[in-house]
């Protein structure tokens, strides 16, 4: 319980299409779609945070991209799906969203 003297911290609050907030929903890739030459290529949200600012949301970053195959300026963007059991990154991702869910729960009880 916050202390009557303090403001509580807050976290600063994005729009939902931010990448903080994927990152804080447990994102960990975004798909980039040419929509020239059709390639498609995945990008790891932790680089793109190093770029660009929490609060871009996926229009913008979408129209900053650029295809590497054709140079066309502009593409679609959307959450990867988590990798699947078995495949490369698959432990790193499951171990990341169970330190995450844990995060949460232990955040919820304190609320309690």
């Amino acid at each position: 319980m916050p202390e009557p003297n303090r403001p509580p911290k807050h976290e600063p609050s994005y729009r939902l299409n931010a990448l903080g907030t994927l990152a804080k929903r447990g994102v960990t890739q975004l798909e980039f779609w040419c929509p020239a030459c059709r390639r498609q290529s995945c990008r790891d949200i932790k680089l793109l945070l190093t770029k660009f600012d929490p609060a871009t949301d996926l229009c913008m970053l979408a129209s900053k991209a650029r295809c590497g195959c054709c140079g066309r300026r502009g593409c679609h963007i959307q959450p990867a799906e988590p990798p699947a059991p078995g495949t490369p990154g698959y432990r790193e991702w499951l171990r990341d969203e169970m330190a995450r869910c844990q995060a949460f729960l232990m955040q919820a009880r304190e609320q309690l």
